[in-house]
């Protein structure tokens, strides 16, 4: 069962995320479905908000392509190490660096029931993507001893 979890997630990061098939999210997730998103100010909850994050990502971004770099499964979960590269796009987070290539990494980890994404816990390298894009936030920060 774990290697059909793991074919299951490998699926979602080809097919949604690279190829936009919103179709697999019906089949894929469970309507309970919530993902638990670092820095995110909600969960995102259900296919339809999960549907929206993915396309919210395309607007933002041209060329997004996700490298499934490593999985490991064990029981009812599947933890993914991921790769990211997309081209900023549209000015709304690049701060005029559009057309710049950003790499991020991160770790997602999600749970299955019946066959169904039903929770996952997303975690990625948002230093990086800020300093990618000419933001340096240690910039703004001063510590007086």
């Amino acid at each position: 069962m774990s290697q059909d979890h793991k074919l299951t997630i490998r699926q979602v990061f080809e097919d949604v995320w690279n190829k936009n098939n919103f179709s697999l999210i019906d089949e894929a997730y469970a309507p309970e479905y919530v993902a638990h998103v670092a820095g995110s100010p909600r969960d995102i909850e259900g296919p339809e908000q999960f549907k929206q994050f993915v396309a919210l990502h395309g607007v933002l971004t041209s060329e997004l392509h996700f490298s499934v770099d490593d999985q490991i499964a064990e029981g009812d979960r599947v933890a993914t190490r991921w790769t990211a590269k997309s081209t900023t796009a549209s000015g709304l987070i690049s701060g005029g660096n559009d057309g710049q290539t950003v790499t991020v990494t991160g770790i997602s980890i999600h749970r299955l029931a019946a066959g169904k994404i039903v929770e996952s816990w997303d975690n990625w390298d948002a230093l990086t993507l800020y300093q990618s894009l000419g933001s340096d936030v240690f910039e703004r920060v001063s510590l007086s001893i």
